[in-house]
């Protein structure tokens, strides 16, 4: 990973939902800076499979849709293991 790699993780006794939020929302503060690049993003399995699919949705896809239309293209989501988030640019090998 290169230095543009940013990781966070949230206290353990959060809610997914509250998780997911303020990750998103922090995503979101940083789309201006990465201008039209791909965007590498870890999110924990834990997180992820907890949540249905309308709830997901509404936390992190339409958050991001509504600050950037065209971030969908942009994503490269990769669910993790580990317990924290990550996102940025990524080099390609470690895909």
């Amino acid at each position: 990973m290169d230095a543009s790699w940013k990781s966070v993780e949230f206290e353990e006794e959060a809610s997914p939902e509250s998780k997911l939020l303020a990750f998103t929302l922090l995503l979101r503060s940083d789309l201006r800076m990465n201008g039209q690049a791909t965007i590498a993003i870890d999110l924990p399995r834990q997180v992820y499979q907890s949540l249905s699919a309308d709830v997901f949705r509404a936390i992190f896809s339409d958050l991001l849709l509504e600050r950037d239309p065209g971030i969908e293209s942009r994503l490269q989501i990769r669910i993790v293991d580990g317990s924290a988030f990550g996102y940025g640019r990524r080099a390609s090998d470690d895909r």
